[in-house]
């Protein structure tokens, strides 16, 4: 599998490496895998290797691993200065039941309880044709922490994530600290994961930016930005 994600890659060009969704779509179809199983014999005959993929640039980074019962483990890290209160995100991130509406791939989010600073949630995430649900538990400290858990279910061995929120330099934003940690039990979403981890990261957070536009309006950062005079 690892030598035929990399041969479609090789086949198919730029098109899948630009869009993640069409990549995973393709692939999870019946006639991607059949492809994939076609590809990876002609993959082994040009030597093309498994990708491996690290990725630090002081503000991001990007790691793979293997646990000890052969999952291929995921963690990313990113710090990123946002032009929203750190209320504000932490509404958002914590409005699990929502996540339906704007985060990617997930295509149903329901609220099972909510106790104090502890709730439970269960996402569906969905490829096309396959669905599959988990269970999440949050923890929270309003408004400056948040933490996840998902123990093994049908799609992940583990998903783990924290996020915080500390002030910005104004008092319109706010300096994110995300964090994720997780592994799929799948082979082939393994090593679709692989390759388009990053872009799928950039998409999630992207989503969040535009969440919290469509309920607060736009970035302060946006608002801040002086608008050249015109000349007469």
């Amino acid at each position: 599998m690892r030598y035929a994600l990399e041969s479609l890659l090789r086949l198919h060009g730029s098109s899948w490496t630009k869009s993640p969704v069409f990549a995973i779509s393709k692939l999870c179809s019946l006639q991607g895998l059949m492809d994939a199983k076609d590809a990876g014999r002609r993959g082994k005959e040009w030597g093309v290797h498994p990708v491996s993929r690290w990725v630090e640039d002081g503000r991001r980074g990007f790691v793979g691993g293997m646990l000890s019962d052969g999952c291929c483990e995921k963690k990313h890290t990113e710090r990123k200065l946002l032009g929203y209160s750190p209320e504000q995100l932490f509404t958002v991130v914590s409005s699990v039941e929502h996540y339906q509406d704007f985060v990617p791939w997930c295509v149903k989010s329901t609220l099972l309880k909510r106790e104090g600073n502890y709730a439970e949630a269960e996402l569906e995430v969905g490829f096309q044709v396959f669905v599959e649900r988990y269970l999440s538990r949050i923890k929270m400290q309003p408004p400056h922490a948040l933490q996840t858990a998902t123990d093994e279910s049908t799609l992940f061995h583990h998903l783990n994530s924290e996020w915080k929120f500390e002030p910005g330099p104004t008092p319109t934003t706010c300096q994110l600290h995300f964090h994720v940690d997780f592994a799929f039990k799948s082979q082939l979403y393994r090593q679709v994961a692989s390759v388009f981890f990053e872009e799928v990261v950039k998409k999630m957070l992207g989503a969040l930016e535009n969440r919290c536009e469509t309920v607060y309006g736009p970035s302060s950062m946006v608002k801040s930005r002086k608008v050249p005079k015109a000349i007469a």
